[in-house]
């Protein structure tokens, strides 16, 4: 939209109503000449121009000239038939300076003046002539020169139907006043109903090299905000150095921010905001830049290279506290609108493409939503056609480093790319899980982490149905919280199944556990890669996770340690969850792991992924089921041992679930 363009129509029709003005000053016949001029304005815009009420003027060499009920016709193809309505509209002219061709306005007043600025579908906006119509006969060659303006009661409208948005500014006062060193400027506005008063001035510096540089000195009041800049700026369009603005901002309520930007209003904590804008050549810079919102903290600063086709932006922050328990809130589960776990939302992968840039971030200590804390986390990620690497990665948990390498690829406009390589060792597994919002992870338990991962799609769901890649876990020594673990009715059942003596108990001490999980175009097949070795219980994991419809068959099975006391009455000989990520089901296989392993080959053959879990699974569990699961050697042919009792399964069944 060109601000230019809008303001010269609106000059013509303000000439013309002057120049009806002028001829009255030797005419009695207001009416006739106003048809001539609407008649002028017409052909010359192919708008009509009306003034249904009266007409008043004053002769002098500064005549007085006043008009009510003016009208301005909008664009054909316009949401409504006027782009200008006013009640009034009045004004003192130099009369002399338009025999030039120049319009020196001493005094405007515009009462309850309504302005429509809008864009059709097609990106045609409404101060757009038509096709093959010059610019009207009295429009001037420059924008006029206003030394003093008064609105009161008005309104400007802006609609886009591109976007489907309207932003809407009521002007209860507003008022200007100019000179050839200064321009004073009052108003009482409301932008999009968040209601603001603006007061500063401009200065044109007698000293200066250009008069296309001012002062300024400008302050913005609105609800639960306030910002303030002051220092040189350019004042003529084809200026472009010269700008210096020193400014404070500072946010108390986000009310009056969500309004004006149309949204819910965000919880987040008060912000002050400080720093310089600056511009040079092709430079823009807000250096230095220093922000405290609630308890966290950045500084840093920001250039935006605008010399090619291209935004170039430099960033480089230093944040010395990020408090995510305070700017997040407590972690909630989003909503699943189709049951399922990824999203099926597009990327915004378009954006990627219009701009390009560095950004080098340093953190050195972030808050978690749990209590727990971060060490820090330094980042250097480059954005270039398109084409995201975030490399190094480093976030630092309880003195130890986890790394990473991530690569997005958005340069097709419409899908994205992604590689991404994550590997640290001896990380504390609880403090990961909090980095994740992940709750019931062990206490202790350093861990080992290998993940590599790619995949491409529009969405988080295409990504994952094409996965490829493998994630690596070994978790050492810790203890879970037994009571704290609450995964759902099904995975509790499942839990109890497996270690009947959880729910007795306030901890499960853990000895190691391995989650190897090889991908292969959205598909993992656990082939006994995922174990785990308790104080009381051993356990292997088998069967499959397909991605690419989120559905899983895992078979669990479990062995009492060793000298516990612990036998077959005490634990389920199979337990099978089967169903999706987000509605699992948890069964008993009483048929036993022969019969599964006896049809494994036929399951395989016909690729029925639905009975593979007991397929794959372990006759039995190894001595060192986390090394097995590690290595990934082969499965141990089953031991021989006594038919199962039915009966007796039975019974021992109904003793786990207290029945």
């Amino acid at each position: 939209m060109s601000v230019r363009a809008i303001a010269s129509v609106l000059a013509g029709v303000l000439v013309a109503i002057a120049a009806i003005g002028v001829y009255l000053a030797t005419r009695i016949e207001p009416r006739a000449y106003v048809q001539l001029v609407a008649d002028r304005v017409h052909a010359a815009t192919g708008r009509s121009l009306r003034i249904d009420g009266p007409i008043g003027y004053s002769l002098s060499f500064v005549p007085t000239i006043t008009a009510e009920n003016v009208v301005f016709q909008n664009a054909p193809w316009g949401s409504r038939p006027d782009m200008l309505r006013a009640k009034r509209i009045g004004l003192r002219i130099a009369l002399l300076p338009l025999f030039s061709g120049n319009v020196d306005i001493r005094a405007l007043e515009l009462v309850e003046p309504d302005v429509l600025v809008e864009v059709d579908a097609k990106g045609r906006g409404n101060w757009q002539l038509e096709a093959g119509r010059a610019d009207p006969p009295t429009a001037p060659q420059a924008l006029p020169l206003l030394r003093s303006a008064r609105v009161s009661g008005g309104v400007l409208a802006y609609r886009d139907a591109r976007k489907q948005h309207e932003h809407r500014v009521d002007i209860e006062t507003l008022s200007l006043t100019t000179s050839d060193a200064a321009a004073n400027l009052d108003a009482k506005v409301a932008i999009n109903g968040l209601a603001l008063a603006l007061a500063g001035k401009l200065v044109r510096d007698p000293n200066a090299s250009s008069d296309a540089v001012a002062n300024v000195d400008m302050a913005i009041a609105g609800e639960g905000l306030r910002l303030a800049f002051r220092g040189p700026m350019p004042i003529n369009a084809a200026a472009s150095d010269g700008l210096d603005l020193a400014f404070t901002a500072e946010v108390s309520d986000w009310t009056g921010a969500a309004k004006l930007a149309r949204i819910d209003p965000p919880r987040l904590p008060a912000l002050q905001a400080q720093g310089r804008l600056r511009r040079q050549a092709d430079t823009l810079a807000i250096e230095p830049l220093e922000a405290r919102l609630g308890r966290s903290s950045v500084g840093g600063s920001l250039m935006i290279g605008l010399a090619g086709e291209t935004p170039n932006i430099d960033a480089k922050l230093h944040a010395r506290a990020l408090d995510l328990a305070e700017l997040l809130g407590p972690g909630k589960p989003s909503p699943k609108r189709d049951a399922r776990m990824f999203s099926s939302e597009p990327f915004a992968v378009a954006p990627l493409a219009f701009i390009d840039g560095t950004a080098n971030i340093r953190i050195d200590r972030i808050a978690m939503r749990d209590g727990k804390a971060l060490d820090g986390l330094d980042m250097l990620a480059r954005l270039k056609g398109g084409k995201l690497l975030a490399d190094p990665l480093r976030v630092r948990i309880e003195g130890k480093e986890l790394r990473a390498r991530i690569g997005a690829d958005a340069s097709s406009g419409n899908a994205l790319v992604l590689s991404a390589v994550v590997e640290g060792k001896g990380i504390a597994l609880g403090a990961l899980g909090a980095l994740f919002n992940i709750s019931g992870t062990p206490e202790g338990s350093p861990t080992d982490i290998d993940v590599r991962i790619s995949g491409r799609g529009n969405s988080m769901r295409a990504l994952m149905a094409g996965a490829n890649g493998e994630v690596r876990l070994v978790i050492g020594p810790g203890r879970l919280r037994n009571r704290v673990i609450d995964f759902g009715a099904d995975i509790s059942e499942l839990l109890d199944a497996i270690n009947p003596g959880r729910a007795a108990e306030p901890y499960t001490d853990l000895k190691c556990a391995v989650i190897r999980l090889p991908i292969n175009q959205g598909i993992i097949r656990i082939d006994n890669s995922v174990a785990a070795e308790t104080a009381r219980v051993n356990l292997v994991v088998a069967g499959v996770i397909d991605l690419r419809n989120e559905t899983l068959d895992l078979g669990f099975r479990p062995q009492a340690a060793t000298g516990l006391g612990i036998g077959i009455g005490g634990l389920a000989n199979l337990a099978r969850v089967r169903g999706t990520l987000t509605k699992p089901r948890v069964e008993l296989d009483f048929s036993g792991a022969a019969k599964a392993a006896a049809g494994a080959a036929l399951a395989a053959a016909k690729g029925d992924l639905s009975s593979v879990a007991g397929g794959l699974l372990f006759d039995s569990v190894p001595d060192r089921p986390c090394q097995s699961a590690l290595s990934g050697r082969t499965r141990t042919p089953p031991e021989p041992r006594a038919a199962p009792v039915i009966d007796e399964v039975l019974g021992n069944v109904k003793k786990l679930f207290g029945r």
